[in-house]
């Protein structure tokens, strides 16, 4: 099947199952540089077993650095009943506070 710009549509020609992870650049939500180096910010919303407020967990992974690429992860104490608005809320956090919490984890 071709789509119209001649390309091959790989999405409907492959099964799901055959697409690497390589396929798929995940897009960061923030990107933040501390001391001249590039960091790729995330948020998870997570809810702990009886509980009803979501959490705000953040993801930090080095960006084009030599660090080993695997994530640093910190809970930001913010919460809410709604996961939407704790998105919402997350929006609102400035970067300034986002290095903050990253250097607090890698110092």
């Amino acid at each position: 099947m071709l789509l119209t710009n001649g390309r091959k549509a790989d999405h409907i020609t492959r099964p799901f199952l055959a697409f690497r992870a390589e396929d798929f650049e995940q897009m960061a939500w923030r990107v933040i540089d501390t001391d001249g180096e590039e960091w790729q910010v995330q948020a998870a919303a997570e809810r702990r077993a009886n509980t009803k407020l979501w959490q705000l967990s953040l993801s930090f992974r080095p960006r084009n650095s030599d660090r080993e690429p695997r994530a640093i992860w910190a809970q930001y104490p913010l919460e809410s009943v709604s996961k939407s608005s704790l998105f919402q809320a997350a929006d609102r956090i400035s970067d300034e506070d986002l290095k903050e919490i990253l250097v607090q984890h890698i110092s």
